[in-house]
């Protein structure tokens, strides 16, 4: 886990705004949840108890206008203890307790989709609960964001795996400096979240066109993935009588009380409190659902464990009342 730096100092909210993207495209969404973890609540939580709280793993099967299959994560297989350092898989098991429900292919078969049909597979970061088993997808090319690719031993020697870079001009779409455009057509955007890891991307997905009367600017989904993992951190304005949370973080046993918590789940705390402002400016737009990877609350308003299996689609989303209030 990572040390904290600069936590005594709270970001301030985002205000920018770059703009919808271009075109009309619009893709349809399901989300899974085939697996789980189960984690204190202080690793997502701060102030949080060392209350035990199971976390859904979220994947997402994204498809074009045009048939294009793509995943945002896999999530984790079953041979999930061969994605971690064996000399820590203990620490692994004790701290995490993983349930894995199906194997992804088997997930995607009872959606009618074949493993040999997904076109693009993206990865949000390197941590053992979002890279799944990625040779189930052989022919698809692997998307990274950037210093990604070094930390996930299944993609030595696979042919094509694209690193993004955000060493130029910026490619600014709603709250986002960068972006990257992976069908061309404005519907499936990659964006720049770093903090939790150095590389670490989220997903704004359009699930309705611009072009149709009642939705002049369409409507998306942003996949958050781990930009935080409990759902009181990710309000977008907490009520103004309850506590103001903030991410995980915590002492191990010995520290000092008289020194701020030093520990958290994130790479780098402030940088990740920064990406999460500008997720949640973006969740402030009627306009976007914002969607984490492991979001326990919104998983039960929308079925909880009857439905993480067979999946939710998300498109439609406003009209199915399916948005955090």
């Amino acid at each position: 886990m990572a040390a904290v730096h600069g936590y005594e100092a709270p970001v301030l909210p985002y205000a920018g705004w770059h703009g919808y993207p271009s075109g009309d495209a619009a893709c349809s969404v399901v989300i899974f949840a085939p697996s789980q973890v189960e984690m204190a609540e202080f690793l997502s939580l701060h102030p949080g108890t060392d209350k035990r709280l199971t976390h859904p793993v979220s994947i997402f099967l994204i498809k074009s206008a045009t048939g294009r299959i793509a995943l945002f994560d896999l999530g984790l297989s079953e041979k999930w203890t061969s994605t971690v350092p064996q000399e820590k898989l203990a620490w692994y098991e004790e701290r995490f307790g993983v349930t894995v429900l199906a194997e992804l292919d088997e997930v995607l078969a009872a959606r009618g989709v074949e493993a040999n049909q997904v076109e693009t597979v993206v990865l949000s970061h390197h941590h053992f609960d979002h890279i799944g088993n990625i040779s189930l997808f052989p022919s698809a090319e692997v998307i990274v964001g950037p210093a990604t690719r070094e930390h996930i031993k299944a993609l030595e020697g696979r042919p094509r795996v694209k690193e993004l870079s955000w060493h130029h001009s910026p490619t600014r779409i709603a709250s986002f400096e960068h972006s990257y455009d992976v069908f061309s057509d404005g519907s499936f955007l990659l964006v720049s979240t770093p903090g939790h890891t150095a590389g670490h991307l989220a997903a704004l997905v359009r699930t309705s066109s611009p072009s149709e009367p009642d939705k002049p600017h369409g409507e998306y989904v942003l996949l958050a993935a781990d930009c935080c993992h409990h759902p009181l951190v990710a309000r977008a304005d907490a009520p103004p009588n309850e506590p103001r949370y903030r991410m995980g973080c915590w002492r191990e046993p010995g520290e000092s009380l008289a020194e701020p918590p030093k520990h958290s789940m994130h790479e780098d705390y402030v940088q990740a409190e920064l990406s999460l402002e500008r997720v949640k400016a973006a969740g402030r737009r009627d306009e976007i659902m914002v969607v984490l990877a492991h979001d326990f609350e919104q998983w039960e308003r929308w079925g909880g464990k009857e439905v993480f299996v067979k999946g939710v689609k998300l498109n439609d989303w406003k009209e199915k009342g399916m948005k955090r209030a």
